[in-house]
């Protein structure tokens, strides 16, 4: 599709008054009174030698739900966009938005979301697409016309130079719906599908999760499964992928033997220093911490947290090199950023808690947080359905010592999180999984420049 420039951007400047002395924190606010309407979900990664920042988001444009996308490229210095871009979908339906973005190899990011090029107003597909890093320009797109229900890629992260490892959700060849996983690559900048699976049973499935085990090559996917019909319980766990999306090494679910108090739903999973699963769900109202051996599942340690403030909803989860643990979860119009030393000891691991909101309404949502240990820092995505909305990227240190206003965003301490030793079942249930045969198509697409204002405010 065509790109063109971007001259109807407004970018402003502010500077925080946090104590005077610069700690790296920011937030870069995007707002659209054009389209007055919600955010989505989004995601931020770092490209491979750690220079820029690549963000992505999706946003409701109309109040019937239709979608476009964005992705940009932003200088880790200076949080400046090199690019951003609006993806349209050529349909009258109008649904077609971002979930995720890594790069790929140098040079080359590798975007994966949703798109409707088709008649059926309520049908989705996967979309995939490569961009050249220094631009935006788009160099392929496919979407994934193996099933006529609705699929949506959820999560991407990068493996190996030139892999790619995502899953989401479709209506597949098990049951109602399923877990996919999928391993793509490029060559010459086109799109290569390498593997595509499908896991799950006869009822309704979730897979919004999936994490690259560097040394071993595998990955870890986190999923949902419905077990009680109409859907009042879930049996969430995760599994452990050889190559990639491929046979299962391991499949662990969590439960309490009551259904009503399993975990529900595994929200994010992350890889530790020791390539052991870090599992980021949710247990009834409450949020729920686990760490899983590599080698075959085995239940390493897991915390209840909990919010007197209200319901907690675990959303993303990552960790440093160190092995502390960092987890965003929304608790009503607030999000609430948590650091964990450890998994299992209950309010001995947890390190430090913050409140973020933005204005009088803010979410988290799937998607991926990125850690930059050379500037300290952790950067993240929240959104509001305040106004004219606002998508939000913002960084903090690492420390948790940043407490103030960041334009829209405030930071305040937390006191109201605490953390108590669980006590699920770590079982191995059941499962199947199927190879996944049907075809990519090359999809033609539109991407612009957008009409964002962009406010930043560094602290």
């Amino acid at each position: 599709g065509g790109v063109t420039g971007m001259s109807n951007i407004s970018r402003l400047l502010t500077t925080a008054a946090a104590g005077g002395s610069s700690s790296g924190a920011f937030s870069l606010v995007y707002s659209e009174s054009s389209y007055p309407f919600t955010n989505r979900i989004g995601s931020v990664s770092l490209n491979r030698n750690g220079t820029k920042l690549i963000f992505c988001f999706t946003r409701q444009i109309t109040s019937d739900g239709r979608y476009q996308g964005y992705v940009s490229s932003i200088d880790v210095d200076t949080i400046s966009e090199d690019w951003g871009k609006v993806i349209y979908s050529g349909n009258a339906n109008g649904r077609i938005g971002y979930t995720g973005a890594v790069e790929i190899k140098s040079g080359v990011i590798f975007t994966v979301g949703f798109c409707n090029y088709r008649a059926n107003g309520n049908s989705t597909d996967q979309l995939f697409q490569l961009l050249n890093a220094s631009t935006g320009a788009e160099y392929e797109a496919e979407r994934d016309t193996s099933f006529s229900g609705g699929t949506s890629a959820y999560k991407v992260v990068a493996g190996s130079n030139n892999n790619a490892y995502g899953c989401g959700q479709f209506a597949g060849p098990i049951g109602s719906g399923d877990v996919v996983a999928f391993h793509m690559n490029h060559n010459s900048n086109s799109l290569l599908m390498q593997t595509r699976q499908a896991y799950g049973d006869s009822r309704n499935d979730e897979g919004g999760s999936v994490s690259y085990m560097p040394t071993a090559g595998d990955t870890y996917i986190g999923l949902s499964r419905l077990i009680v019909s109409p859907d009042v319980s879930r049996y969430a766990g995760v599994m452990r992928l050889s190559g990639g999306a491929g046979n299962f090494t391991w499949y662990r679910n969590y439960s309490s033997g009551n259904t009503i108090n399993d975990l529900q739903y595994t929200k994010d999973v992350a890889t530790d220093e020791n390539e052991n699963c870090i599992l980021w769900g949710t247990n009834n109202s409450n949020a729920f911490l686990a760490r899983l051996r590599a080698s075959d599942g085995a239940d390493l340690g897991q915390t209840f947290v909990e919010d007197s403030e209200g319901t907690l909803t675990a959303t993303t989860v990552t960790c440093d090199s160190s092995g502390n643990i960092y987890a965003l979860a929304t608790q009503g119009q607030n999000c609430k950023l948590m650091k964990f030393s450890d998994v299992g000891n209950g309010s001995a691991d947890l390190v430090w808690q913050l409140k973020l909101r933005i204005l009088n309404d803010t979410q988290a949502t799937l998607g991926t947080m990125a850690i930059n240990e050379d500037k300290e820092l952790i950067y993240f995505y929240l959104y509001s359905n305040d106004s004219d909305g606002r998508a939000v990227l913002a960084g903090l240190p690492l420390d948790g010592s940043f407490t103030g206003t960041l334009g829209d965003l405030t930071v305040s301490a937390s006191t109201t999180i605490t953390a108590s030793v669980g006590n699920l079942s770590n079982v191995a249930p059941s499962g199947s999984r199927s190879v996944i045969t049907g075809g990519l198509a090359t999809q033609t697409t539109t991407m612009a420049s957008d009409g964002f204002t962009k406010t930043l405010t560094t602290g």
